[in-house]
């Protein structure tokens, strides 16, 4: 299924407030919220598919 996924460059421990880095991002991926709407809208789905 969907979701965030990350790779873990270094072990450690994560408190809230710190930072988290985007160090490479995907080319021609869909965002979480596109991937729900493909998967449960099914006028997207028709219309992809045709």
């Amino acid at each position: 299924m969907p979701g965030t996924y990350v790779r873990i460059l270094k072990t450690g421990h994560v408190k809230t407030g710190d930072a988290m880095v985007l160090v490479e991002e995907a080319q021609n991926s869909l965002t979480v919220a596109e991937t729900y709407k493909l998967i449960f809208d099914k006028e997207k789905i028709k219309s992809y598919w045709l």
